[in-house]
C-alpha cells in the first residue's frame, strides 16, 4: 500500500501535460519578445535625440566661443548660392563612408551627396567632431588598417585642425566616447565618424552663410527636387545655425518627400522613422 502511494507521488509529466507547459511558454514569448524588441527600438531613438541636442549644441558653443561655425576651408569654399550651408553627411572625398559593419554606404538613400552644390568636397561629420573635441583628423589618430577615407586634408594640404588650427583655444565642446571598431553610440576608433544607435553617421548641417537659418533637406511638396536655396517654391528653412538627424532604425531616407509624408509603399515611408534635431 505504502509502496503504490510512493508510486503514484512521484509520477512523471504527461506528453499532453508538457505540449501544454510548451504551448503556453511559446504564447508567452510571442507576447514578450516584441514588446522587448520595441523597448529596445524606443531606447535608441531617445539616445539618438539625446546625441542629437547634444551635437548641435556643441556647435552653438563653439560658435559662441570663437564667432564662427566649425568649418575647415575646404567646407567654407564649398558653399554657393543654390547651396549656401553645409552638410557634413554620408560621403568623405570621393568615398562613401561605412556603417557600423563596415559595409559601405553608397548612393541615395544612403548617401548625402545630394545635400551640398560641390561634389568635389564631401566630408562626414568627423570634420565636425574633430574640431569639436580638438583632434586631429589625420593618419596620426587611426590605425594603419583605417579606411582611405579616414585621413582627411584641407586646402593647406594638412589634415583638418592640425595643430589646433580651428579651435586654438583647446576647448572640448563635446564629449563622446570612443567606439571600437566602425561601432555605434559613439566616435570610431577607425575614422572619427559619430555614429548613430544603429551604426549609420550623423547628418549635420551648418548655416555657412550666417543668416541665421538653415536648408530643410526636404522639399515642400512630394516628389519635388532636392531644395536649394534658390528654389523658392519648393525651399523651406529651420530657423538656427545648426541641424542635425539620423537616418532612424531602416538607415534610408528619401530626399524628393517631405518627412511627414505617408504613401502606399515602404519606399514612401523611409522618412517616417528618422530621428530630427528640430522636430
Amino acid at each position: 500500500m505504502n509502496r503504490s502511494l510512493r508510486r503514484h507521488g512521484h509520477r512523471g509529466f504527461t506528453l499532453i501535460e508538457l505540449l501544454v507547459v510548451i504551448s503556453i511558454i511559446a504564447i508567452l514569448a510571442g507576447l514578450i519578445l516584441p514588446a522587448i524588441a520595441g523597448a529596445q527600438k524606443r531606447a535608441k531613438v531617445v539616445k539618438a535625440r539625446t546625441d542629437l541636442s547634444n551635437l548641435t549644441a556643441a556647435v552653438s558653443a563653439y560658435q559662441t566661443a570663437y564667432g564662427r561655425l566649425p568649418a575647415s576651408q575646404n567646407t567654407r569654399a564649398a558653399v554657393t548660392a543654390d547651396y549656401p550651408d553645409f552638410t557634413y553627411g554620408t560621403q568623405q572625398g570621393n568615398f562613401s563612408v561605412n556603417d557600423a559593419k563596415g559595409v559601405a554606404l553608397n548612393a541615395p538613400p544612403n548617401s548625402m551627396t545630394v545635400a551640398n552644390a560641390n561634389p568635389g568636397w564631401q566630408v562626414s561629420n568627423a570634420e565636425l567632431v574633430a574640431i569639436l573635441t580638438d583632434s586631429t583628423l589625420g593618419a596620426n589618430r587611426f590605425a594603419a588598417t583605417a579606411p582611405a577615407y579616414a585621413v582627411v586634408n584641407d586646402k593647406d594640404t594638412k589634415p583638418i585642425n592640425s595643430g589646433s588650427v580651428l579651435n586654438p583655444q583647446h576647448n572640448t565642446f563635446l564629449t563622446i566616447k570612443t567606439a571600437k571598431g566602425y561601432g555605434a553610440n559613439g566616435v570610431s576608433e577607425n575614422d572619427g565618424i559619430y555614429r548613430d544607435p544603429w551604426g549609420r553617421p550623423y547628418i549635420v548641417t551648418v548655416d555657412l552663410d550666417y543668416d541665421n537659418r538653415v536648408l530643410d533637406p526636404f522639399p515642400k511638396v512630394p516628389n519635388g527636387p532636392h531644395p536649394k536655396a534658390t528654389d523658392l517654391d519648393n525651399v523651406r528653412t529651420i530657423p538656427g545655425s545648426v541641424i542635425a538627424w539620423s537616418l532612424g532604425p531602416d538607415g534610408k531616407a528619401r530626399f524628393d518627400l517631405p518627412p511627414d509624408y505617408k504613401g502606399s509603399s515602404s519606399a514612401d515611408n523611409w522618412n517616417a522613422d528618422n530621428v530630427y534635431s528640430w522636430r
